[in-house]
């Protein structure tokens, strides 16, 4: 008798690649549609979490201004090759520096009042306990949003951002200090310590909440701030940039003053030390006659001395030309240090920043942020990649059987077919009479199929014994066994069906009424009856239950025994097998079966549990035909009907 045996050492020495492993478009959509439903939920959970943080999120304004950083012009008459008026990357990363640095948020707090605005404090809040109070609040009735600023210090504020001051303390340098702090250690619930901590906040509020970027390879650089308000989103952006400005201003007059001190100084040193050179030189011009034609002979005679020691003396010491030049070159530096006092005083009173604003930032008209389309994009998307990673998860982790390849890779079996779920079955009642009462659904086409492909499988010696087996005590192979002999019936073959599984057969459970007494042969009826075979009522095959003296004998019995040939009128035999997990010496009829089909549940059959079962028919030496998937799901189907190998297609 030729039939298919598979073991599992058949998979690594198979040449046949049509059981690789691969994955392909088809492999794909099939995976989608699989868990389609896993993924539709995960998509709407998504969806939903993204609209809950649209609405529980404060609405943001966007406000931005633009300044351009002017490159020092160099004076007119140095060479032209010697101009560069480009500022390189550095210069410019530098000043963005400086309008993110803590000294202009200082100060744009300062001029705006911030500190005291409870509004613009509060909209920092985005912890999950403020996000349920919202949503709270939106699901009562109430309006979470913040009243929008109409007091006398807002409109104040918003005058002022878009102000210089024409002078700026000079103890200060442009910024009000925060509150002082006397004590390195201040307590708790002191009011120092909380205006100080509330000065801190507003401050790294409000440098989270501003942008500073360079506009492409240009000396433009953008300033956005966010708000709750599209006024004070201006205010803020426009106090940033005058604040920038300022605080170039502040810079230079800081620089030119302690220049012009630094100078004035240096001049009163200059002053001290040309007025000493010029006396030198007047007193020494003034102790000697350097009148010409004088007599020599009678000038500066003293007894004793001849001239030539008299000239000797008076060569002694510095001379009239050095003291001269000396008080000349100080009085030249004079000038020069005097010069560049006159040009720091100038500057300083004339100061000019290095930047111009272009636009300045206007309140806007809609909000920002949260950006409603992107949001829900994003849940969206997050939900799909959610849902399909624990798709995948679920398929690597679980080990059901969920398809053929699975029964192949897995434990070795080829899938002789799959079958959907009988039609018109109500919470898993099992019925008996698909065949007969819908011969023309899914289920009978898929059972006709399958049923040609066990005939291919017979070769030279039919299969008459089938038995059906399956790893779970309370699997439908009874519901199968009978469907399967009802489908020979069908093709005109005598048909009986051996419950071998008293304790966990769905048929001695659940059916017993459905059947009635029924002879084997013509010449002893008596005798017949007594074997207890009974006809199923509204099918044409046969059926022996459990208990009955040829139910004892078959299950007692060898390929030679007598009991056997009181089955010689039927073309085929279904035994209903138990599982292997009640002991390897409660199989029975193992020595006269053709073959077994295991029967494995859609989503419910372990591939340990059908690996066990495998383990043990092959140890009992019982042919193995293969496995049949029931109960597939009905949007699936279409993909498990192709199969790697199919049995049919390798017997034509």
């Amino acid at each position: 008798m030729n039939t298919v045996r598979i073991i599992p050492e058949q998979i690594e020495s198979s040449n046949d690649g049509a059981f690789a492993d691969f994955i392909d478009l088809r492999s794909i959509v099939d995976f989608i549609k699989r868990y389609s439903i896993s993924i539709t939920v995960s998509t709407i959970v998504g969806i939903l979490i993204a609209s809950l943080y649209i609405l529980t999120s404060d609405k943001l304004y966007w406000a931005r201004t633009e300044i351009l950083i002017e490159p020092k012009l160099h004076q007119l008459q140095q060479p032209v090759s010697d101009i560069n008026l480009s500022l390189d990357t550095s210069q410019l990363e530098s000043q963005i520096a400086v309008l993110k640095s803590e000294r202009i948020a200082a100060m744009v707090v300062d001029q705006l009042n911030l500190a005291e605005n409870d509004a613009f404090l509060e909209s920092a809040n985005t912890s999950l306990a403020a996000r349920a109070h919202k949503l709270f609040a939106l699901l009562s009735g109430s309006d979470p949003a913040a009243a929008p600023e109409t007091d006398d210090n807002a409109m104040q504020a918003s005058d002022s951002a878009k102000q210089v001051p024409d002078s700026v303390p000079q103890d200060s340098g442009g910024v009000t200090q925060a509150p002082p702090v006397k004590n390195a250690e201040l307590a708790d619930g002191s009011p120092d310590a909380m205006n100080y901590e509330r000065y801190r906040s507003t401050i790294e509020l409000l440098e989270r909440r501003l942008t500073v970027r360079r506009e492409g390879v240009s000396y433009a650089i953008e300033i956005a701030f966010s708000a709750h308000s599209p006024a004070l989103a201006a205010d803020v952006a426009n106090a940033v940039a005058q604040s920038f400005l300022r605080e170039q201003i502040d810079s230079k007059s800081r620089g030119a003053k302690e220049g012009s001190l630094w100078l004035e100084k240096r001049l009163q040193e200059l002053r001290n030390q040309m007025n000493l050179a010029t006396q030198a030189a007047q007193s020494f011009r003034a102790r000697h006659d350097y009148r010409i034609g004088a007599e020599t002979n009678n000038a500066g005679v003293v007894p004793g001395k001849d001239f030539s020691e008299i000239l000797q003396d008076r060569l002694k010491g510095p001379t009239l030309e050095e003291l001269e030049v000396t008080a000349d070159t100080y009085r030249k530096i004079y000038e020069s240090v005097l010069q560049a006092y006159m040009g720091s005083v100038s500057q300083q009173s004339y100061p000019s920043a290095d930047a111009r604003v272009i636009t300045a930032a206007s309140p806007p008209l809609a909000s920002s942020l949260p950006r409603k389309k992107l949001v829900l994009a994003f849940g969206a998307f997050g939900g799909i990649m959610f849902g399909v990673a624990f798709a995948f998860a679920r398929q690597m982790l679980d080990d059901r059987i969920i398809s053929p390849q699975q029964l192949w890779n897995e434990v070795g079996l080829n899938c002789l077919g799959d079958l959907p779920s009988p039609p018109h079955q109500w919470l898993g009642k099992q019925r008996l009479d698909v065949i007969t009462r819908y011969p023309r659904s899914a289920y009978v086409k898929a059972l006709m199929s399958l049923g040609t492909t066990l005939r291919l499988l017979e070769g030279n010696t039919p299969l008459r014994f089938i038995g059906v087996a399956s790893a779970e005590l309370d699997s439908r192979k009874g519901e199968f066994a009978c469907h399967l002999a009802a489908m020979y019936e069908r093709k005109g073959l005598n048909t009986l069906v051996v419950n071998a599984d008293p304790a966990n057969s769905s048929l001695t459970n659940g059916l017993q009424t459905s059947f009635l007494l029924k002879p084997v042969g013509d010449d002893n009826e008596t005798k017949s009856a007594k074997s207890g075979i009974r006809a199923v009522a509204g099918q044409s095959f046969d059926y022996l239950p459990s208990g009955t003296s040829l139910h004892a004998q078959l299950m007692k019995s060898g390929e030679d025994d007598s009991a056997l040939d009181q089955l010689k009128s039927y073309k085929m035999v279904i035994v209903e097998l138990p599982p292997t997990t009640l002991g390897v010496d409660a199989f029975p009829m193992e020595s006269v079966l053709d073959g077994v089909v295991i029967v494995a549940e859609y989503g419910k059959s372990r591939v340990d549990a059908l690996a066990d079962l495998l383990n043990s028919l092959m140890a009992m030496r019982v042919s193995v035909l293969g496995a049949v998937i029931m109960n597939v799901h009905a949007r699936s189907r279409r993909s498990y009907n192709r199969l790697p190998v199919s049995v049919a297609k390798k017997f034509r």
